[in-house]
């Protein structure tokens, strides 16, 4: 039954290519995820009647869903209960949603959306290992520690200015005072 499905698809595929010489592709997109954490593939696929996802290994099958079909997508027995088709509730979505994933999911997975011309989006993911959060203490880039050199910088500058100010403005004050006030007359009988 799965090798059925399998050439279905590829003969689908195939009948889309060939029916259609403008065939729209984009490059790679790297994804990196965390193991044991559910990472988005993203495909866009606006008009699209069905979306396939395939890896490059044996070139398996994920999922298919077909929008013309009353039938449930059809998923890979080593995917089951680990993915999610969004086609099916939002048109022109043909994201995958892989839940937890591990590290023997780390390859290349492709997106066919079937329509015309057909959509082909490639992404490549890679799979690390959960960080040790107790060990693992984040350093700061030389750019961080850059920053954080002319915030203090500029702040003792402006440190200064303000003092610099205060001292004049209570030093001009006190000058205008002593102008202000009446000096006594020295008089020639004290002489």
């Amino acid at each position: 039954m799965k090798t059925l499905i399998a050439t279905w698809l590829r003969i689908v595929l195939l009948t889309a290519y060939l029916t259609e010489p403008s065939v729209s592709t984009t490059s790679p997109d790297p994804f990196t995820a965390v193991k044991d954490e559910d990472v988005l593939l993203r495909c866009d696929c606006k008009d699209a009647k069905a979306v396939v996802w395939q890896t490059t290994i044996n070139d398996t099958v994920i999922i298919s869903f077909n929008m013309s079909a009353s039938q449930n997508p059809h998923i890979h027995s080593e995917f089951k209960d680990r993915v999610r088709l969004f086609l099916q509730e939002e048109r022109g979505n043909c994201s995958l949603l892989l839940l937890s994933v591990t590290t023997t999911d780390q390859r290349n997975y492709t997106c066919f959306g079937l329509r015309k011309p057909l959509i082909i989006k490639y992404v490549s993911l890679t799979v690390n290992a959960k960080p040790d959060q107790h060990i693992a203490t984040p350093s700061p880039s030389p750019s961080s520690s850059l920053s954080a050199s002319v915030f203090i910088g500029i702040s003792v500058i402006l440190a200064l200015a303000v003092v610099l100010s205060v001292l004049v403005a209570y030093r001009w004050r006190r000058e205008t005072r002593r102008q202000d006030t009446p000096r006594e007359e020295v008089s020639d009988d004290l002489l």
